[in-house]
């Protein structure tokens, strides 16, 4: 009886002490991001919520500090635990982590706290089947070692993922092998161009980063590392990484991209010819690297905006011949027409250099050089929406002619469709102080009467530009109409300044 009244009060006993374990654990107090991962991983979830996991994800990279850190090892808590659909759903939240944080996440991947409690579950010899969890984190690690250690930036950093890899390769485990399209996606960030700036604030939260996880450790050698970061964050140190000099380096790097695709495109002709892998890769860089420039130019007024403008219009001019030999027509050489294109220069002929090159040896022979009576000189109506700036307020694009009279041509009219003249069209001059983004031109012949029109040699105008840019544009009509008829042209041009979009249209005669 003794025994038994014993016996039951030490069950009670344990019991109040199990209830007190769990109340505790349910009142102790979890971080925000334990919060949404647990959710993200319920067991009642049957397929990942990507839209959840992607905000996990930039809630990681706001937060910063301590997040990382919590989220790390909250996810390889629940991927060593017993619960298998818990465990998937964490390794797949895992993954996307890592392929969209950054160094911060990354630094806690290669702690040894992360990787031991990993791989805890993993038998000292392998089986014949490995369970789908175990598959997994094979895979992970070994394209961690090939992305972020072999071929990351801050591989010094990350060396404990390795000795993981070759301490599972002694024990006889085999690895199925890392996809292309992983590799890829984890190693596009450090082919991307950055600003010097941004490359500035990258570097510095790397810094950040390394000496919280190295005052965290807190040994001896971690120390004396991390009183080296301090000084150098604050300054102390003198040895300054010139970014400016980086920026222009990378900026070289991609010029050499664009030029190397540029001649690859010369030797290609049909789209076929753009399944080169190389080619692709290039191309997708170069697409990459266009818009980053762009915003760098509407940001800039320093001493390498011409090389930046310079970049800009090479880019566009490669980019422009990939996307046409992608719709199977030839690409466009770069050498001059030849000898019956009808160069028409629409800038002023004050010069004597202007006078002698506007001057015909002899007369006209042919129906287009009475495009020289094209007349731009009038106002343009502005057709943008909304509370826009007119362009006179951000400095005027002028489109500047001769105010000769029109040369006329004494020849009759061919009898056949005309399609070998070329008019080459200088403008697009300005006197902003400010540059001129996202130039477009486009134009609208009338019914019968086809008109193809090359891309504009230049996008971006630098302020005060007195180059400008020029578009050349073929003009075709049937024989049974006139010059004067097919010659009434429509156009559109549009412009971005000041953070403002200007856009113009007006009709011109190339026949008066």
């Amino acid at each position: 009886m003794a025994f038994s009244n014993l016996l039951s009060s030490t069950v009670q006993a344990v019991s109040e002490v199990a209830r007190a374990i769990e109340a505790a654990g349910r009142d102790s107090p979890r971080s925000p991001i334990e919060g949404y991962i647990e959710r993200a991983c319920s067991p009642h979830r049957t397929d990942p919520d990507l839209a959840l996991n992607l905000e996990i994800c930039d809630l990681i990279n706001a937060k910063g500090r301590t997040y990382p850190r919590e989220a790390a090892m909250c996810l390889v808590r629940i991927i060593s635990g017993r619960n298998q659909n818990s465990a998937m759903l964490a390794l797949e939240l895992l993954d996307i982590c890592v392929k969209n944080c950054g160094y911060p996440f990354h630094l806690q991947l290669a702690s040894k706290e992360f990787l031991n409690e990993l791989v805890r579950r993993f038998p000292e010899k392998p089986p014949i089947f490995l369970p789908p969890t175990q598959r997994r984190i094979l895979e992970f690690i070994q394209q961690w070692n090939v992305t972020l250690v072999q071929n990351g930036k801050y591989k010094r950093d990350l060396l404990h993922i390795a000795d993981m890899y070759h301490l599972l390769l002694t024990k006889g485990y085999r690895f199925p092998g890392v996809a292309e399209s992983a590799v890829a996606v984890m190693l596009q960030p450090n082919e991307s161009l950055k600003s010097a700036e941004e490359m500035e604030e990258e570097e510095i939260a790397v810094k950040k980063a390394k000496l919280q996880e190295l005052l965290r450790r807190a040994s001896p050698a971690d120390l004396e590392e991390a009183n080296i970061l301090m000084k150098e964050l604050v300054g102390y140190d003198d040895h300054r990484v010139d970014y400016k000099a980086k920026e222009m380096e990378e900026l070289a790097k991609f010029e050499q991209k664009a030029n190397v695709l540029d001649s690859m495109l010369q030797a290609a002709s049909v789209p076929g010819d753009l399944a080169n892998d190389a080619v692709q890769e290039l191309y997708t860089s170069c697409k990459a690297a266009q818009a980053k420039i762009v915003k760098l130019i509407e940001d800039r007024d320093d001493g390498n905006l011409d090389q930046l403008l310079a970049l800009n219009d090479l880019l566009n001019r490669v980019i422009d011949r990939y996307m046409t030999i992608k719709r199977g027509r030839p690409a466009q050489q770069s050498q001059e027409p030849p000898a019956p294109i009808s160069l028409i220069s629409m800038s002023p002929t004050n010069s004597p250099q202007a006078r002698a090159t506007a001057a015909p040896a002899s007369p006209p022979t042919n129906i287009m050089d009475d495009l020289l009576s094209l007349n731009l000189a009038g106002p343009m109506a502005p057709m943008s929406t909304g509370n826009v700036t007119p362009p006179g307020a951000l400095g005027s694009i002028h489109l500047p002619i001769g105010n000769g009279s029109p040369a006329r041509s004494n020849s009759p009219p061919p009898a056949y469709s005309w399609g070998s003249h070329v008019c080459r069209v200088p403008f697009f001059q300005q006197n902003a102080s400010r540059a001129i983004m996202g130039l477009s031109w486009m134009v609208a012949a009338p019914k019968n009467v086809q008109v193809q029109v090359e891309p504009l040699s230049a996008q971006v105008l630098p302020p005060q530009a007195t180059k400008g840019a020029y578009n050349r544009f073929r003009l075709e009509w049937p024989a049974d109409m006139t010059a004067a008829d097919a010659g009434k042209i429509k156009y559109r041009l549009a412009f971005k300044s000041n953070g403002v979009v200007i856009e113009e249209s007006d009709v011109f005669k190339v026949m008066s």
